[in-house]
């Protein structure tokens, strides 16, 4: 298991083929999908989050690969309610830069941590969302 929402658990399972494969299951009802495969096969590694987007009354999976110099690749959405991936367009602002393990998804956003390089060479903490 790797999160949770609404007692609905996400599970990511063992990498296949260079993809992720992933499965939602609902305990209570005893019922459970897998979603369709994400490949995935210039990551290295990938940091993920799972949450609940009230706006649209759906679950989603984010997915945000890293590279093996650990810069990020570009991510992908899943939505439950449309039942595919989607790649996220997403622009990080100048001398802005994110820790791409600090994932969390709060009120339908997901945040995580990051910091600014201001012009005297030192850094500011930032939260940044999408």
């Amino acid at each position: 298991m790797f999160d949770s929402c609404n007692g609905l658990i996400c599970i990511q399972l063992d990498r296949y083929d260079n993809g992720l494969k992933f499965l939602l299951w609902n305990p209570s009802i005893q019922k459970y999908i897998y979603l369709p495969q994400l490949s995935f096969s210039e990551a290295e590694d990938s940091n993920n989050e799972f949450g609940f987007d009230s706006r649209t009354n759906d679950y989603k999976l984010l997915i945000v690969g890293i590279d093996k110099d650990g810069s990020w690749i570009q991510p992908y959405l899943f939505s439950l309610n449309e039942n595919c991936w989607k790649r996220v367009t997403a622009t990080i602002p100048p001398n802005y830069a994110f820790i791409p393990v600090a994932l969390c998804f709060v009120n339908g956003v997901v945040h995580w941590s990051g910091y600014r390089e201001r012009n005297n060479g030192e850094y500011n903490h930032a939260i940044l969302g999408v």
